[in-house]
């Protein structure tokens, strides 16, 4: 798949994401939203990827500025995310800045803090230090063979 550009109209309204989001108390980054979604929607929420490059067994490696992000397509679905710029705190507090439901983390431990079945996600994991947030990983659930997904 080969990246292309989005009309100017679609830029302009991606820039303003963000205040948006701040303004109405939405997260800073909704992980539900991205799992499992097409190239197109994973780029009208985080912009037009920076570079995408084939991966192995028929999947797609995409990089994106925004959040500093790295989604990995599978079949065309958002299947492994990964983010290392989310302005957020490191520690459960931070699911509601990735729209997920405040839970009790399966692991724990200074550097890292793990769920599963969280929020339609497979699992997440935070990984962090003194406090910031430095790492944001989750896996999507596969739709069930035959599906949609959704």
């Amino acid at each position: 798949m080969t990246a292309r550009p989005l009309p100017l109209a679609a830029l302009a309204a991606l820039a303003l994401l963000p205040a948006a989001a701040a303004a109405s108390g939405g997260p800073a980054l909704d992980l539900p939203r991205l799992a499992g979604a097409a190239p197109e929607a994973v780029a009208a929420a985080l912009g037009a990827p920076r570079d995408c490059r084939p991966g192995r067994e028929k999947t797609e490696i995409c990089r994106y500025d925004r959040h500093g992000a790295e989604i990995v397509f599978v079949g065309r679905r958002a299947e492994w995310l990964a983010f290392d710029a989310v302005e957020a705190p490191f520690g459960p507090e931070a699911l509601a800045a990735l729209g997920l439901p405040a839970a009790e983390p399966v692991f724990r431990n200074p550097f890292l803090i793990r769920w599963h079945d969280l929020g339609g996600m497979l699992d997440v994991s935070l990984h962090g230090r003194g406090g910031r947030l430095e790492r944001v990983a989750a896996t999507a659930r596969r739709p069930p063979v035959g599906g949609t997904g959704g």
